[in-house]
């Protein structure tokens, strides 16, 4: 896709944005300061907009017969083992713009922290759903999509003998990786699925979600995933290509509906949920953190600010708290040797879930 062909999302009010040669994008929603954005009562379930919005969804939206059987399958055996299952999101959502998409907006995440996660889980005994944009990072794959340059093909080599590829290396975190993944796979922990589109992922989170249910309070839902805020509704798309002939671009999108709200109350009403926030501005990650455990009733919120997002990251399991409850953050020495902060963000999470399953026995 090419430079001419990107269109982008800035933060700017609608009375301060200007018409240029790029075009305008706007919103359907109204900016209001950030004390009165969010009305501080308990959730109501606005499950006719949910349902809506499924209704009018692009064609073509639902997945193969067999990737939802896989998912009851999967579930149903772990559940079947005792194990605990999780759903990880992972990576961000686009918004096509057009029926034949060339056009679509998105956002920078790579899934980086989704990828992580899902190790650290398996890790404590979690079977795992991997819920994950097509093309992002994936767990364990990404130790070797993360090195430096070339150097992962410095590790293959060609064995004429065998007619085969060997890997090569002294790195003691790539082997310890493959022995990871082998067992993993060999242990079936792992189901993957891919989305791209706003509606894709949110219609595989309601149907993985409702078949995690037979899991009850061992069920636990993550949801690490960059998902779109606004979206251009199929009604509003043109059906080929936007031409640019035609002169400056014009948009109006709507606002995605709220779905933490129907995730919590409706597809998974006895699982952990575990969402997170992303903001540029402290005071306003705080407030939203708070309001998302008092309007949707998750159990932890965890937040984190685009500027060090890599490296700190604060955990929220009381509304009415005026600090977190927790802050977490990688020393020099784990930066330099580029050490996850997520095992630490799981240990935390499956202690909290643990506590979960005791209390609702």
């Amino acid at each position: 896709m090419s430079e001419e062909e990107i269109v982008g999302v800035h933060s700017i009010p609608m009375a301060d944005r200007k018409r240029s040669a790029s075009g305008i994008l706007r919103t359907s929603s109204q900016h209001t300061p950030i004390t009165d954005a969010v009305a501080a009562a308990p959730y109501i379930v606005e499950e006719e907009v949910v349902k809506e919005f499924f209704t009018v969804a692009p064609s073509g939206l639902v997945q193969p017969e067999d990737t939802l059987d896989r998912v009851t399958q999967f579930v149903h055996d772990h559940v079947a083992r005792g194990n605990r299952v999780v759903i990880i999101t992972s990576g961000g959502t686009t918004v096509p713009l057009e029926k034949n998409t060339v056009r679509f907006l998105d956002n920078f995440s790579g899934g980086g922290r989704g990828s992580a996660s899902v190790e650290y889980f398996i890790e404590s005994g979690y079977a795992v759903i991997f819920l994950h944009r097509k093309n992002s990072l994936q767990p364990y794959q990404r130790h070797f999509m993360l090195l430096k340059d070339d150097q992962f093909l410095d590790y293959l080599q060609w064995d004429d003998n065998i007619n085969s590829i060997k890997v090569q290396s002294d790195n003691q975190k790539i082997k310890t990786m493959l022995q990871r993944y082998h067992k993993a796979k060999s242990e079936h922990k792992l189901l993957k699925i891919s989305f791209s589109t706003i509606h894709e992922y949110l219609y595989l989170l309601k149907e993985v979600s409702e078949r995690i249910r037979v899991a009850k309070s061992a069920g636990l839902v993550y949801v690490a995933a960059a998902v779109s805020d606004f979206y251009l509704p199929s009604a509003k798309m043109v059906e080929h290509k936007i031409q640019s002939i035609k002169g400056p671009l014009d948009l109006t999108l709507d606002p995605v509906p709220k779905m933490l709200g129907a995730l919590k109350h409706h597809w998974v009403p006895r699982a952990f949920v575990v969402s997170f926030k992303l903001e540029t501005d402290y005071s306003i990650l705080h407030y939203k953190a708070t309001q998302s455990l008092e309007r949707y009733g998750h159990h932890l919120v965890i937040g984190n600010l685009l500027q060090n997002y890599r490296n700190e990251v604060f955990l929220y399991d009381d509304a009415k708290s005026s600090e977190p409850t927790s802050r977490m953050t990688r020393s020099e020495e784990e930066m330099k040797s580029n050490a996850d902060l997520e095992k630490e963000i799981i240990d935390q999470v499956v202690s909290r879930h643990t506590l979960h399953i005791e209390l609702n026995q």
